[in-house]
C-alpha cells in the first residue's frame, strides 16, 4: 500500500505542558507523508534557539512501509501566562493539512536544578579536599 492512499497525520507535539519563565520547549511537527511547502507557526510569546532540524525515517517491513519526517524547534518563553502555539501546515497531493494549536501555560522561572545539585556536590568535594591537607590533631 502507498502512502498516496494513507491517511495524512501532521501533529504538533511539545516537550511540556507548563513550564517556568526560564526553561526551554521543545516542539516537534511530525508528518507521516513528504508533505512540501511546511510553514511554521509564528512562535508568538517565544524566543527561538535553535530550529529547524529535520529528521526523515522510512522502512518497510513485511512488505509495509512507514514514513515520518519532523521538524523540531527549542524555543524560551518571554512572557508569563498561556501561550498559544498557532497551526503549522504542510501540502500534500494538493491539499493544505494544519496542526492543531497547543496551549503552554507559563510560570515564574523556577531554580536550575544543576545548580541544586552543583553547589552541594562542590562544597561536599572542597570539604573532602581541605580534611585531606589537615593534620591529625592529638590529645
Amino acid at each position: 500500500m502507498s502512502n498516496f492512499f494513507a491517511q495524512v497525520q501532521f501533529d504538533a507535539k511539545a516537550s511540556k505542558t507548563s513550564l517556568g519563565l526560564n526553561e526551554r520547549l521543545r516542539i516537534d511537527f511530525t508528518m507521516n507523508v513528504d508533505g512540501d511547502n511546511f510553514v511554521p507557526p509564528s512562535f508568538e510569546g517565544f524566543r527561538l534557539l535553535a530550529g529547524p532540524s529535520q529528521q526523515v525515517s522510512q522502512s518497510w517491513v513485511n512488505g509495509k512501509s512507514s514514513f515520518n519526517k519532523t521538524y523540531s524547534y527549542f524555543l524560551l518563553p518571554t512572557q508569563k501566562g498561556t501561550i498559544s502555539i498557532k497551526q503549522a501546515s504542510i501540502e500534500y497531493n494538493g491539499q493544505v493539512y494544519k496542526t492543531t494549536p497547543i496551549s503552554i501555560k507559563v510560570t515564574d522561572a523556577v531554580r536550575n536544578r544543576v545548580i541544586q545539585t552543583i553547589i552541594p556536590y562542590r562544597l561536599m568535594m572542597r570539604c573532602i579536599w581541605w580534611l585531606r591537607l589537615a593534620k591529625p590533631i592529638h590529645i
